[in-house]
């Protein structure tokens, strides 16, 4: 099962194969056979990711817009 918590729209264009495949290592990468170059390069696939400025940008908005309304809602529903 794979979750995706964040940035939902960049990755539902992908599927979940390529998802796992491209940002998944399993805790024992060597009993799933996998190799250390593949290890790796999920490790550089990541490591993009969160070195993406536009990324955190994005996401930043995200929370902010989340905020904002979550504090609109907390007005209109004052009980007096």
């Amino acid at each position: 099962m794979l979750w995706c918590i964040r940035n939902q729209e960049k990755y539902k264009k992908k599927t979940n194969t390529d998802k796992a495949s491209d940002f998944w290592i399993p805790l024992k990468f060597k009993e799933w056979d996998m190799k250390e170059e593949n290890v790796n390069k999920v490790k550089s696939n990541i490591k993009e990711l969160l070195a993406d400025p536009e990324w955190m940008k994005q996401a930043e908005l995200e929370w902010q817009e989340k905020q904002k309304k979550n504090e609109e809602t907390e007005l209109e529903e004052a009980p007096f």
